[in-house]
């Protein structure tokens, strides 16, 4: 629809018979993520119960606001630095795994071995708790394994279609995420959280998830415990922490948004590298200058520009995040294209990034394209792989320091390069960022 509409500033389909508005000129975009972001604060509404209903990306206007504030601390400069050592360890045991492929001259999956990394980083980071998944599957790993895997349900394209559904299939039994790993992580997350509670004196060596929740909890202490006062939608400046359900809804969601797209794009990254030799070769050149043998840390990896121009290329071609959306609040217009209240607006990331008048022959994987001399001649908003404006990913700075962590530490002492299993380039499968034929890669010792 893009290449055919591709002279239009918009165009439009229907989900059944709800009308969808696609904008794809990129001033538009700029309106609509920054300028006139008041008009389109909100995301599209998918129920899914609790407590995803809870979730930011659930919640809606000040509800919205006082939850994206309170939990943006936990994002700080301050605390990434923090957290960065739980994510250094975890980067050397991806990186004694693969050194241990490499050894065995193993063909490795990257999208499981990945995936077994991000999943240990959201553990350590988000709820305190040290794990191997590659080597040990705790229950931790398979329940939140149970969460992310739900997106391949024909349910979820259901209730996409027909949003009413979400409340008429829990009557009949059916439910959109396993309530067995919802009760698990709600269980696990409040037995944390009375345990922190309980130990005054070793909170300030607490740098995770969790433990912002226990502070902003305190502060809730008089609401009654399920916050239907603050769910209901009382005055924000009245608003005191976070209710136990606005607590549950974030926990879940730090599970399932750091989880698929951390994995998505460092897989790729790799396999786009092993297939590119010119580039993963620079890019080795690179963390021999900067890191001169020293390990990859929170500071020096803020110096791997070709690293950065490398996730930033990956990102472009195969994003986790292929289409935002938003919901018009107001009637309004946005260089010259009237909006009604009610409209569902989306902007199509994948198809802006693969637009051959922004990005000449979009199937050629080109870290230069993102040189500071060639993002200066390109539209500012053509490239938003973390979206933009006041409801951008708040995690995105934890993403990248993670993401360039474990390569660094990888790429220092291996190289990752084609196999009998390679199939490039990757055959996407439908409705998901997932190559069909796996992403496989060997990985051999530099020399």
């Amino acid at each position: 629809m893009y290449k055919k509409f591709i002279s239009e500033k918009v165009y439009g389909y229907y989900e059944a018979s709800k009308p969808v508005l696609v904008v794809k000129d990129l001033d538009m975009v700029r309106e609509i993520m920054v300028k006139n972001f008041n008009c389109f604060v909100n995301r599209r509404n998918f129920p899914a119960g609790e407590p995803f209903d809870h979730a930011m990306t659930s919640l809606e206007d000040d509800h919205w606001r006082h939850v994206r504030n309170t939990v943006s601390p936990t994002f700080s400069s301050g605390k990434l630095k923090k957290m960065c050592l739980l994510v250094e360890q975890t980067a050397k045991s991806l990186t004694s795994n693969v050194r241990e492929a490499c050894r065995e001259g193993k063909e490795i999956e990257l999208k499981n071995v990945i995936g077994c990394y991000t999943m240990d980083v959201i553990a350590n980071t988000g709820f305190g708790v040290s794990i191997d998944s590659l080597n040990d599957e705790s229950r931790f790993v398979t329940e939140a394994k149970n969460l992310v895997n739900f997106g391949e349900q024909l349910i979820v394209i259901l209730i996409f279609l027909f949003p009413f559904l979400a409340k008429l299939l829990p009557k009949v039994g059916i439910s959109l995420f396993p309530q067995k790993s919802i009760d698990f992580f709600n269980s696990f997350l409040d037995a944390a959280m009375q345990n922190r509670s309980g130990e005054e004196g070793n909170a300030q060596n607490r740098h995770d998830f969790v433990q912002l929740m226990v502070d902003e909890n305190k502060k809730n202490e008089t609401s009654t415990e399920n916050g239907s006062a603050a769910a209901e939608g009382e005055d924000q400046q009245e608003r005191k922490g976070l209710t136990r359900l606005d607590i549950q809804g974030q926990a879940i969601i730090f599970i399932l948004g750091g989880y698929d797209t951390v994995s998505i794009v460092m897989s790729f990254a790799f396999f786009l590298l092993a297939h590119n030799p010119d580039c993963l070769t620079k890019l080795q050149e690179e963390l021999d200058e900067v890191l001169a043998g020293k390990s990859p840390t929170y500071d020096n990896v803020q110096n791997l520009t070709y690293l950065d121009m490398c996730l930033n290329e990956a990102m472009r071609m195969y994003p986790p995040g292929f289409v935002v959306d938003r919901m018009c609040t107001q009637d309004c217009e946005v260089e010259g294209v009237k909006i009604p209240k009610g409209m569902m607006v989306a902007i199509p990331f994948l198809a802006i990034f693969q637009d051959p008048a922004l990005f000449p022959d979009p199937d050629t994987f080109d870290p230069e394209r993102f040189t500071p001399e060639n993002k200066a001649n390109r539209h500012p908003y053509a490239f938003l792989p973390f979206g933009q404006g006041p409801r951008n990913c708040i995690g995105m700075r934890l993403a990248l320091m993670e993401m360039k962590i474990a390569m660094a530490a990888v790429l220092q002492e291996m190289t990752p390069v084609p196999c009998a299993k390679s199939v490039y380039p990757p055959k996407l499968g439908k409705f998901q960022i997932k190559a069909e034929d796996g992403l496989w890669v060997k990985f051999v010792p530099r020399n």
